[in-house]
């Protein structure tokens, strides 16, 4: 993913995930948080927040 938005020309990003963490800690996996931190382009993360009986 990091190397198409690098690749091409995107005005935006938008990404789905699921919050793993902890109540209080927000943990969104190590594939979301890479793209974050290597995206140059604007994001908008949608997340979802549950107990382990959401699936």
């Amino acid at each position: 993913m990091a190397q198409e938005l690098a690749r091409a020309p995107y005005d935006l990003l938008v990404l789905g995930c699921y919050d793993h963490g902890p109540l209080g800690q927000l943990y969104l996996g190590s594939t979301v948080e890479s793209v974050v931190a290597r995206s140059r382009v604007s994001l908008a993360l949608l997340v979802a927040h549950g107990g382990p009986e959401i699936q």
